[in-house]
């Protein structure tokens, strides 16, 4: 049975699901670490590189569909072990060691990836990931319909790696070491904009458009933009949804917005905080609730408008609208 710890060194959310062998006994720590990875993830095994000194802790916290996961361990190899009958996965993992180079082999092929590369592994077959120098890992845990939905080659002999060195695999890179140095934040990021952004940045890193498909919809992203601001207030305004419009796939509209250095994500997030900053601005809506506000921008409620706005200017609408208030009346 899987022990539940808490510890000082996390915030406490309520969400956090954490393990720890700090007080375990050492005879018992390898059983009790494998029993945690398979609480945390799939049916996996594990092999420490010294038996007499391992230790490791396991912080796991559910965004939407995704899992999210922090681990911190000394050297080991970690199997994943999949069975047709109990837990058979259909999922993939995000994987990315942010202190030491790691190595994964999967179907025979061994990729070698540096500090910050990111492993797309697909938890349906067999895989050996190998630490050698201690674990430092983030991993997110996708859905396989997910991944189908993001990228066209979804079965892949071998594990595919994304490079944090350069481009779009860099930005990738730094998100997910973000989200796995800061779980609140991950806590208090919309499941949709989180899916939708880390997907395009996939898609973008591994599939990315042929130079003579994006000449073809070089105008697409602006297109796209000039209905999304036509339709800002309906609260499930998408990229499948603008997709279907134009007759382009997802996957489609999502690289043309990589190719011009963003994400649908992130211009449907600006559109409508700017949409909101604008209203705020109107001093006929001066009497408009904030409720109303976040409504007409398309956010879904009130307290995920105040978030994101907090976020993007640095203070609550209320707090914004006041100050705008002062200045105006003097």
């Amino acid at each position: 049975m899987v022990q539940r710890l808490t510890t000082t060194e996390l915030e406490v959310l309520p969400e956090i699901s954490y393990w720890s062998t700090e007080h375990i006994a050492p005879a018992k720590k390898t059983e009790f670490w494998v029993d945690a990875l398979c609480a945390a993830y799939c049916r996996l095994d594990c092999r420490p590189k010294r038996m007499d000194s391992f230790d490791g802790a396991i912080a796991s916290i559910p965004v939407g569909d995704f899992s999210l996961s922090r681990v911190t361990a000394s050297e080991q190899d970690v199997a994943n072990r999949p069975s047709f009958t109990s837990d058979a996965q259909q999922a993939f993992y995000l994987v990315s060691d942010l202190s030491s180079s790691w190595a994964v082999t999967q179907d025979g092929c061994v990729s070698q990836l540096r500090r910050g590369d990111i492993a797309l592994i697909d938890a349906r077959r067999p895989s050996l990931s190998e630490y050698s120098a201690g674990t430092n890992v983030v991993a997110l845990q996708v859905p396989l319909t997910w991944v189908q939905e993001w990228l066209a080659a979804v079965d892949c002999k071998a594990t595919r790696v994304i490079s944090s060195e350069q481009g779009w695999g860099k930005v990738l890179s730094t998100v997910c070491a973000e989200l796995g140095s800061n779980l609140r934040l991950a806590s208090q990021t919309s499941p949709e904009f989180l899916s939708d952004h880390l997907g395009g940045l996939l898609a973008a890193s591994l599939e990315p458009l042929p130079q003579g498909a994006l000449l073809a919809a070089h105008d697409l992203p602006k297109r796209v933009q000039a209905v999304m601001y036509e339709r800002l207030s309906e609260p499930a305004l998408s990229a499948q949804s603008l997709a279907d419009h134009f007759h382009v796939s997802v996957r489609t509209l999502h690289r043309c917005f990589a190719a011009q250095g963003t994400t649908f994500s992130t211009t449907l997030r600006r559109a409508r905080l700017e949409r909101a900053l604008r209203l705020l601005e109107n001093p006929r809506l001066a009497r408009l609730s904030i409720k109303e506000l976040a409504s007409r921008s398309g956010f879904q409620s009130s307290s995920h408008f105040i978030r994101e706005f907090q976020r993007e200017w640095g203070t609550s609408p209320g707090r914004w609208r006041q100050l705008n208030t002062t200045v105006d009346a003097k």
